[in-house]
């Protein structure tokens, strides 16, 4: 073989082999950086994991506090408030706690020593009640509490006006209530005026220990028997009375309307048979008495 031959043969195989290596290395090459890659795209996504994790337990979190936040405080219901149970058929109990918070109830009848409710008198109009007068008679009313100490019973109560009344077990004073006959727009939420109110019911000279778990007035009228004209006009009938548990104030405001009853009731316009007559009655008392004696005098 020629010597040029020879070189001719050497630098080919230098060449040919030299590629392959090359190639070889730029496939190593690659190979690595596409593992390298894969790797780095892998930890890529564990990180977008890691801060999925980090993310829904923040979003816990957060549910969290607004759970927290969205805890809310029962309601502290204050006086006046109004009786969801009636009287219906001149009997029924209705709780004075239903609407108004033990400790706000309690607050309120040692402020007093009273307990004031507000009436509402509904009476059927086809004898001689009207819707601008009707009447109602207690027979009784019991206001019951119970407290951790135990329980109380009231009744001693307050009304503007009693009558003389025939029933089953004869002839006795009774406590009255006038009104108008028609709903009170208080109870149709038409005004936030307690004192639209027909009357008022009090019980005096509650007292008591412990603390209060309930209050309940156990309320009854009297069912009137005869044909008399106080007896048609203070029988209960038609629909229900409704109460409300009210101020003072409240009572105050009510107690300075009049009622003008039809002709040939008779009722008492002093205090309920069996308490003290108020100041008033007094006041007009001395004037009465000096007439009298002025007559006296002159005869």
């Amino acid at each position: 073989m020629k010597p040029s031959a020879i070189i001719t043969f050497v630098v080919a195989s230098l060449f040919i082999f030299g590629g392959v290596e090359a190639l070889a290395d730029g496939k190593s090459s690659k190979s690595s950086k596409s593992s390298k890659s894969s790797k780095s795209s892998k930890s890529s996504k564990s990180s977008k994991s890691s801060k999925s994790s980090k993310s829904s337990k923040s979003s816990k979190t957060s549910s969290k506090d607004n759970d927290d936040d969205d805890v809310v405080d029962p309601p502290v219901y204050t006086v006046p408030q109004v009786l969801n149970d009636v009287i219906s058929n001149g009997a029924g109990t209705m709780d004075l706690l239903e609407f108004v918070n033990a400790e706000t109830l309690q607050t309120y009848i040692s402020e007093s020593s009273s307990v004031f409710l507000g009436a509402d008198i509904v009476e059927a109009t086809d004898g001689i009640e009207t819707n601008t007068s009707a009447g109602v008679a207690i027979k009784d009313a019991v206001l019951e509490i119970v407290t951790s100490d135990g329980a109380f019973s009231f009744s001693d109560i307050l009304t503007n006006t009693s009558a003389n009344l025939a029933s089953s077990t004869g002839t006795a004073a009774y406590n009255t209530l006038f009104g108008t006959a028609t709903r009170s727009e208080i109870l149709t939420q038409e005004t936030s005026d307690f004192s639209d109110l027909d009357d008022v019911l009090q019980f005096e000279n509650v007292s008591f220990t412990g603390d209060l778990i309930s209050a309940s007035v156990n309320l009854n009228f009297v069912d009137t028997t005869g044909t008399g004209v106080n007896e048609q006009f203070f029988n209960f009938s038609g629909d229900y009375e409704q109460f409300a548990v009210i101020t003072e104030s409240q009572a105050n405001a009510i107690d300075q309307k009049s009622y003008t009853a039809p002709e040939g009731v008779s009722f008492s316009a002093s205090s309920p048979p069996g308490s003290p007559e108020p100041w008033w009655a007094l006041v007009l008392l001395v004037p009465a008495i000096q007439l009298y004696k002025s007559r006296a005098v002159k005869k």
